[in-house]
């Protein structure tokens, strides 16, 4: 359904758009004017794409007190794309997510571009086992996996990485895969980490995007290795 309708927002403007994207215009000035009541702390989510045979995982933090809260776990088996990432539009407005990281890596590029199409604010982030220039680190664009494992780790330590009671099968999904993450090191001597063979990781891996995008608002800022200025124009809360 196609309606026309007039937005003051600044002056007036006469847009022509899809009912379901005049809500979106709508929850977001209202976001925007503190009009709806968000997250206590900051929302975000980490999403790993995969392959059609493979499974595609969502999980959804909130980071409050210096801590992270994992909220929500959503897993997708041979989904069509463009079903997955509509379902993604859906979460990131239902729960009012306020930014999205995005793994694109191999497959992520298209659900990237569809995702900027509706407007979702999401990031896009490359992950490689192991990484030693910080100025690659310092853009934010850049995630690696020893870096962000061992920094989870210490989190955990510290109790500040807390998972709900499972109420869906995704979230004890989640839980599973985080319990058999392993390391294990490649021929070449570079670390490699996975679930077990046989087993799928998306999920822990949509975790540690979501944890590798929340380190520019942790310790304000002061991460395990020091990061710079913070990206994408962010500004800390």
């Amino acid at each position: 359904m196609t309606i026309v309708c007039l937005v003051k927002y600044g002056m007036l403007n006469l847009i022509i758009l899809d009912v379901r994207n005049v809500t979106r215009y709508y929850v977001r000035s209202l976001n925007q004017k503190g009009m709806l009541k968000l997250s206590p702390g900051i929302r975000l989510c980490g999403i790993d794409p995969a392959k059609m045979r493979d499974a595609f995982g969502l999980v959804v933090i909130d980071i409050v007190d210096n801590s992270i809260n994992v909220v929500a776990a959503k897993q997708w088996f041979r989904t069509e794309y463009l079903k997955v990432e509509s379902d993604i539009r859906d979460i990131v407005d239902k729960l009012q997510i306020q930014k999205v990281f995005l793994e694109t890596n191999n497959t992520g590029t298209h659900v990237l571009e569809v995702l900027k199409k509706y407007t979702v604010p999401v990031y896009p982030i490359s992950t490689v086992s192991k990484i030693t220039d910080v100025k690659k680190i310092q853009s934010g664009k850049v995630m690696s996996k020893a870096d962000i494992v061992a920094y989870t780790l210490i989190l955990l330590q510290e109790n500040r990485l807390i998972f709900p009671t499972p109420k869906s099968h995704d979230m004890q999904e989640l839980i599973n895969q985080f319990g058999v993450f392993q390391e294990s090191i490649t021929p070449s001597g570079l670390p490699s980490y996975s679930g077990p063979s046989n087993t799928h990781d998306d999920l822990v891996m949509a975790l540690l995007i979501a944890i590798h995008g929340s380190r520019r608002w942790l310790d304000k800022g002061k991460l395990t290795m020091s990061l710079g200025p913070l990206p994408y124009g962010y500004t800390q809360k």
